[in-house]
């Protein structure tokens, strides 16, 4: 999620400065409020606690096509679908580098 981060920040603001009047009125106990908190909390924690990677992949297959010409044959190959151009692929990971 892309703002995660800043979605959860903005909640544990909220869950913080709501008054009592609208707990009572919301009839929501303090323990609630303070298990809200710390889930968000520790949801901060944990993602301050992870990095950020580059992966470089590489996914190679070969086809065999009945085409009139190459430039037929890449045509068909370029409409196979996700499936067809995954299926029986050699998939290898290349890079891991950190982003600093």
């Amino acid at each position: 999620m892309k703002f995660k981060t800043e979605i959860l920040e903005m909640a544990r603001i909220a869950c913080a400065s709501i008054p009592d009047t609208i707990v009572d009125e919301m009839d929501a106990s303090d323990d609630f409020f303070v298990e809200i908190r710390d889930y968000i909390q520790g949801e901060l924690n944990e993602m301050s606690e992870k990095k950020k990677y580059y992966i470089g992949v590489s996914i190679m297959n070969c086809y065999e096509v009945d085409a009139k010409s190459e430039e037929e044959a890449e045509v068909i190959v370029r409409n196979y679908s996700n499936e067809e151009i995954l299926d029986d692929s050699d998939f290898n990971i290349n890079y891991i580098d950190e982003i600093k």
